[in-house]
């Protein structure tokens, strides 16, 4: 007789209120213009407050890696870029981008030239994180000292990275966002 493994339970990530408290619906007007044309204004608003844990796993269930489709009853389901649109408001549009690997010391050197970090400081926390990866917490430190020195390219790419990570580029960690996505907002214009 075979005996079952008991099933791993699923772990879904939210993090509306660590958004909530981190990144103020009004933002500074030097601020809030860079947001906007970022096409990222809609993820301040875009996170769930409850979350249904046996759909979520019945989806996950049902997710087959090979047709990247989910094998429901009624038939196959695929999500498109314009589902991805319609759900979270963002624009998709223009050609598709994807961050290259970022090694420790691209990490350092876009820490100072993109966030305005001090090198020692970016070296313990690269150290700190065991990789090329920014901390929730970490990156909510550093806003609030731009914002308040009114560093404010600083203080915008801080927060657009961190609306990224507590909404589209969560990961299994909970608290880390890959410091490769900072190349995204090298202009912020």
């Amino acid at each position: 007789m075979l005996e079952r493994c008991p099933k791993k339970e699923l772990k879904v990530a939210g993090h509306r209120l660590r958004l909530k408290d981190r990144v103020p619906h009004l933002l500074p007007p030097e601020m809030e213009r860079w947001v906007d044309r970022s096409g990222l204004t809609s993820l301040q608003r875009t996170s769930l407050t409850k979350i249904d844990t046996d759909l979520v796993t019945q989806f996950v269930e049902r997710w087959h890696i090979e047709t990247s489709s989910f094998h429901m009853s009624f038939g196959e389901m695929t999500i498109t870029l314009d589902d991805i649109s319609c759900l979270l408001h963002l624009p998709i549009e223009g050609v598709l981008w994807y961050p290259d690997h970022v090694t420790e010391d691209m990490a350092l050197e876009l820490d100072i030239q993109y966030l305005g970090i001090d090198r020692g400081v970016v070296t313990r926390h690269i150290h700190e994180c065991r990789g090329a990866y920014y901390s929730l917490q970490w990156l909510y430190d550093k806003f609030v000292e731009h914002r308040a020195a009114s560093s404010w390219p600083f203080a915008t790419r801080t927060c657009l990275m961190i609306l990224l990570g507590c909404t589209i580029f969560a990961d299994k960690t909970f608290t880390l966002v890959e410091t490769r996505y900072v190349l995204l907002f090298r202009d912020l214009e």
